[in-house]
């Protein structure tokens, strides 16, 4: 009895061990799948920090570039800021000039319109002379005939 007592023990925790160990080995399957997901994962973000790295490596590059080309366009700008500011003032005395000759020509149009308005008014004065005489003539000529 002792030994079936024993027996049964040991079949007892036997089937317990399979049991633990079919659960354990259960257990490794999902966490194994867990870890190679996690891998997979890993492999994943290590790819995109490649990527991100490489995307900020480029743009410090374009940024070097870019302060390059800003130093450059700085400097050109400076070397021809002088003949800039000369083309400036020249317009700005042109523009005066212009607006000096503007109002002489307004000027000369309104002397103009008055000596032709006084031009006119003597010409209507002299035909009407003319014209005075004309009939002054030709009055006494009638009363001649």
């Amino acid at each position: 009895m002792l030994l079936r007592a024993k027996l049964e023990k040991l079949e007892y925790t036997s089937e317990n061990q399979k049991k633990t160990m079919d659960h354990l080995n259960r257990k490794l399957t999902s966490l194994e799948a867990k870890r190679q997901a996690l891998i997979a994962e890993k492999q994943q973000l290590q790819k995109q920090l490649r990527c991100e790295e490489m995307l900020m490596q480029q743009v410090k590059a374009a940024k070097t570039e870019l302060a390059d080309y800003k130093f450059k366009i700085i400097t050109l700008i400076d070397s021809e800021k002088e003949p800039l500011i000369d083309i400036q003032k020249e317009n700005e005395e042109q523009l005066k000039m212009l607006g000096q000759q503007e109002k002489e020509l307004v000027s000369l149009r309104a002397e103009r319109d008055y000596f032709k308005n006084r031009y006119n008014q003597i010409m209507k004065t002299r035909i009407m002379d003319w014209i005075g005489k004309y009939w002054r003539i030709r009055k006494k000529l009638r009363s001649k005939k």
